[in-house]
């Protein structure tokens, strides 16, 4: 904000009107400074007309009618549909953020072993995937342990983060 000469005591609505009076006559976009103060929430401004806008629920959106095709590398590794493997990928975060599944409270993710509930997981994900293809099948114990892997990572990252907040 510019301010003119000799005139140092100026208000600050009185300075906002002189910059969009500036502004108005170069011609260019008016804007209020004073409406940027009036913020209210998260950053949203308060206009007539406008819902302000909310994450909403995480859903899961990985295999809503069924199982979906994927390829995998020879270490069981999906790499192809982009935008499947991507879904795929927050599929498996949101089953170890799962707090029935897998709770924060268990010291180690290895003490779920004898639970039943990596298995139970590991079922679920098998459902939600395509196997009609015969290289897939073979290296479905590949797949396997590398879901396994990144269901730990995902739920150490999660405990981690509800643990430091």
């Amino acid at each position: 904000m510019r301010m003119i000469m000799g005139d140092h005591n100026m208000t600050p609505n009185h300075a906002d009107r002189v910059v969009n009076e500036m502004n108005a006559s170069r011609g260019s976009v008016n804007r209020n400074i004073g409406d940027m103060r009036s913020k209210t929430g998260h950053g949203t401004k308060k206009r007539a007309g406008k819902i302000k806008k909310h994450r909403g629920k995480n859903k899961v959106n990985f295999g809503p009618y069924g199982s979906e095709k994927m390829l995998f590398n020879k270490f069981g590794q999906s790499v192809a549909p982009a935008e499947t493997v991507a879904r795929f990928s927050r599929y498996v975060g949101s089953l170890a953020r799962e707090p029935s599944m897998f709770p924060i409270n268990v010291p180690d993710f290895r003490n779920f072993k004898g639970t039943g509930r990596v298995e139970s997981a590991w079922a679920e994900i098998k459902a939600k995937i395509d196997w009609s293809e015969p290289q897939t099948l073979a290296i479905m114990k590949r797949i396997q342990k590398v879901v396994k892997k990144k269901l730990n990572a995902r739920w150490r990252k999660h405990k981690h983060r509800q643990r430091t907040c």
